[in-house]
Parts: C-alpha cells; structure tokens; sequence
C-alpha cells in the first residue's frame, strides 16, 4: 500500500512538474506592450503625503524635453502606485510622464469624500468584466494566465492587453500609429502571444458590448 501510494505521489508530482515546464509568453521586443524603451530609468517625485497628494513618474537616461502627459485614476484602495507599478514603468520609460493621484488617504477614509457614483461604476465595471471569465479562457486552462494568486505578476495579459492596447490607443490618438492595434478587430489586435510549447494563447474577443 505504500508503495502505491508513492508511486501515486510521484506521478502526480510528474505531472504538475511537467504543467509547470509550460509558461506564458514573454514581452514583445518592439512595438505597442513591447520592450523597446527609450529611457533606462524612472525618476519620482512624490507628494503624496496627504489624501490630495500624487506621485509623478518622470522619464529619465535620457531625459527628454518634453513629454506627454498620463494621469491615472486607480480604483478604490489602489491609492499606492505600487500597485500599477510594471505598468508606470512600462509607459514612462516609454516616453511619458505618468500622474497617480492618491485621492485616498488610507482604507479608512469615508467613501462621503468621493465622487458618489465612483463606487458603483468600478464595481459595475469589474463585475461585469469578471462575469465572461466562465465563457473565455486562455487557452490552457480557464484562465491559466488571470488567477487572483498571480494578479500582481507581469504576463501575457499586461503585454498583450493592458500595455498593448493602451500604447496602441495612445499612438494612434497622437500620431495615427498602430491604429490596428487598438481598433478594427484586427489579428495585431486579438493577439495574445504564444504558449512556451507553441500553443497560441486565446485572442482577445472584440465586441462593441458585453452580452
């Protein structure tokens, strides 16, 4: 009976050893969520001492002239950028300044300080993005690459959605560049990069609204 059951260990292990072999697709070396930066660092000034504080992301080696200018407006108790920390970095070493304003001082700051709608629209949203996960997946598994426990690690999803799609959105807004990237349900658009053993991950599903 030990024996079996050793052996029922062992080819388990086996085999979740063998899953772990497979790992998502790396950043793209150029392009919208690529790699091709053109700063080397991240310079910060932080003022963020009180709820109407901020934090700005500067790009720096070299450091530019000018530069667009990103605000960005987190969700509730997000109030440290630390939490959009792989994305500040991305857009700013991209080229543009990035703005987090804290607007939250702490978890215990009454909700009667903000807008009255925000909190209903950011649940609704995230509610509404959480209710296609049982109808999409990523292609090995429902969905291997999205998991809570893994929430704050860079992936596919950072490089080939979040980082992708708003450096498309942004270059096209400013310059009419990698318009396919960010409009017309386009393949540069749905991809989403490949597994380590060549499978596609699933492409994103474009529609106009949520069924």
């Amino acid at each position: 009976m030990r024996v079996f059951l050793a052996l029922l260990f062992w080819a388990c292990l086996s085999s979740c050893n063998a899953s772990d072999d497979i790992y998502g697709p790396a950043q793209p070396g150029k392009g919208p969520g690529g790699s091709d930066y053109q700063h080397a660092k991240v310079r910060i000034t932080d003022r963020a001492e009180g709820a109407n504080g901020y934090w700005v992301f500067q790009p720096a080696n070299p450091t530019p002239d000018s530069a667009d200018v990103v605000v960005m407006n987190h969700g509730w108790g997000a109030y440290n950028p630390a939490s959009y920390g792989g994305w500040i970095r991305h857009i700013v070493r991209k080229g543009s300044i990035v703005i987090y304003t804290r607007y939250q001082y702490s978890m215990a700051t009454l909700p009667r300080y903000f807008n009255q709608n925000a909190e209903t629209e950011i649940t609704a949203s995230h509610g509404e993005i959480l209710s296609v996960f049982d109808r999409y997946n990523s292609g090995h598994g429902n969905p291997v690459i999205w998991r809570a426990r893994w929430a704050s690690q860079t992936n596919a999803v950072d490089y080939f959605c979040y980082w992708k799609l708003f450096d498309a959105l942004k270059a096209c807004a400013l310059a009419a560049h990698y318009c396919n990237y960010a409009f017309g349900n386009t393949e540069e658009q749905r991809y989403m990069g490949q597994w380590s053993d060549g499978t596609p991950v699933k492409e994103l599903t474009v529609l106009d609204t949520l069924e």
